[in-house]
């Protein structure tokens, strides 16, 4: 179930729900409407179904680029993607969204229970 702070806007907008856990909102009922005003002014996003990990440091850029399946160097404050962390054999090991919020920190973001092992994954490849 989407959070209990959710809960009443959701039911109250008539929120269509899917069934899956946890449950998630496929629509208010207008879809061009609501990516409208997503676009145009602002939007709101349960993300209580995610965990997050700051990476920082002079070094952070490059550490994650190395790592990493998508870009991270040519990523500029404010922007992110999608992506990556692989083992040496291609292995995914995490799907994560990425954030650069400044020059010397960067937002891992994923599912939760993934933060947990991904630091200790990141930790292995300092040195």
């Amino acid at each position: 179930m989407p959070s209990p702070a959710l809960l009443p806007h959701l039911s109250a907008a008539r929120a269509q729900l899917t069934q899956s856990t946890p449950a998630l909102c496929l629509t208010f009922g207008d879809v061009p409407s609501e990516y409208a005003a997503a676009r145009e002014g602002a939007a709101l996003f349960d993300a209580t179904d995610r965990e997050s990990l700051l990476v920082t440091g002079a070094d952070a850029r490059d550490f994650l680029q190395r790592l990493l399946a998508n870009r991270v160097t040519e990523l500029a404050p404010g922007q992110g993607n999608r992506t990556l962390l692989l083992s040496a054999t291609g292995k995914v090991l995490a799907d994560l969204d990425l954030a650069v919020i400044d020059e010397q920190a960067f937002e891992l973001s994923g599912a939760a229970g993934t933060i947990a092992p991904l630091a200790q994954t990141l930790d292995r490849y300092l040195f």
